[in-house]
């Protein structure tokens, strides 16, 4: 059993837990409580699994891209929801561009302003090589905007890599995040 691929699956919810059981034809009821679920997976599922769980066969070209269009509009309507007023992909410093950017204006009296850029990456495992180009392009544009907060979202439809789980823990101003694909 592999620690990564039990990483993985706490990822997931229960739902999700159970698809994948049923997936690999595991002998589990939809009463399986979660920790019981992720013992049962974790000895039987590979990474590849989990990843093959996640994929999209047969989407390319511009149905892939009418896909990654749908999901932005998902991520962009729950940084809505937390109260950002958000657009997609308007902003660009230099040939840098971020898939859903926002602000929020707080505070009654001292008016202040906090940013909000997010990575929407709608693949079934974001790895460290995704992590290590929002890092930068974020850090890029919160010293472009020294007096303002600045947070960062990487949104996924699908897992993160544990090593990018351990790395972001150490980032407070970044979140990330998983979001299910589909409808907005």
């Amino acid at each position: 059993m592999s620690t990564d691929v039990k990483r993985l699956l706490r990822q997931l919810n229960q739902k999700e837990l159970l698809a994948l059981a049923q997936r690999k034809k595991a002998k589990v009821s939809d009463k399986t409580p979660k920790p019981k679920l992720l013992d049962i997976l974790s000895a039987i599922v590979s990474k590849r699994d989990i990843q093959a769980f996640f994929a999209k066969p047969g989407r390319t070209g511009a149905y892939a891209a009418l896909d990654g269009a749908i999901f932005e509009k998902k991520c962009l309507a729950y940084l809505n929801r937390l109260g950002y007023k958000c657009q997609i992909g308007d902003v660009q410093i230099k040939g840098m561009e971020f898939d859903v950017t926002g602000t929020k204006t707080t505070g009654r009296i001292l008016k202040k302003t906090c940013w909000v850029v997010a990575e929407c990456k709608n693949k079934p495992t974001v790895v460290m090589q995704d992590f290590d180009k929002f890092l930068g392009k974020f850090t890029h544009f919160a010293r472009k905007h020294p007096n303002e907060e600045v947070r960062g979202f990487l949104i996924t439809s699908g897992v993160f890599d544990p090593l990018v789980k351990k790395t972001a823990s150490a980032h407070h101003e970044l979140k990330l995040l998983r979001i299910k694909r589909g409808n907005p």
